[in-house]
């Protein structure tokens, strides 16, 4: 079995793993007050409100164009990298002399890495705007959070996980 490939495998899970983790929580942009005894955690589908003796979770009802647009750019950045960690096993195991299936892993892997990483422009270039509707938010002393933070480190793996799936092509 070739070591390289199954490296790739594994990076390629880590960022799946990671990008499902970071999409889902609501933890991308966190508003808190130093005098406040409450936070506010925006995510990409929900917001939440917590206290000190309660916690309350809501999805959005109306979203904007840039956030329906990160929404969708880190959905697909899960399904390109599902598909990529797929074709890398289908590659490993039952078609080892295809290298084209290698190269579609790694294509995939890489179209994968470039949705996350416009999602993350996105929000961070929509989050930081002082010219957006945001901007009250930042006011209030918000900042990026651990959704974001996530995404980032998933952008990073998907990005180096095309790299081994292609290097790994000759070697099976």
């Amino acid at each position: 079995m070739n070591t390289v490939l199954l490296i790739g495998i594994a990076v390629t899970g880590a960022a799946l793993l990671i990008s499902i983790v970071a999409t889902s929580i609501p933890f991308w942009w966190r508003v808190a007050a130093e005098d406040w005894d409450e936070s506010i955690n925006f995510g990409l589908f929900q917001f939440c409100r917590y206290t000190r003796s309660d916690e309350i979770c809501m999805s959005y009802i109306s979203v904007s164009d840039w956030l329906r647009a990160t929404q969708a750019m880190m959905i697909m950045c899960i399904l390109s990298l599902a598909a990529s960690g797929g074709l890398s096993l289908l590659f490993g195991f039952v078609l080892t002399d295809k290298t084209s299936i290698a190269l579609a892993a790694a294509f995939v892997a890489m179209a994968g890495a470039f949705f996350g990483l416009l999602g993350v422009i996105i929000y961070g270039a929509k989050m930081s705007d002082p010219d957006g509707i945001i901007h009250v938010l930042s006011v209030l002393n918000g900042s990026l959070h651990a959704g974001f933070g996530l995404a980032a480190v998933a952008v990073v793996l998907a990005m180096i996980a095309p790299v081994l799936v292609f290097c790994s092509r000759n070697s099976n």
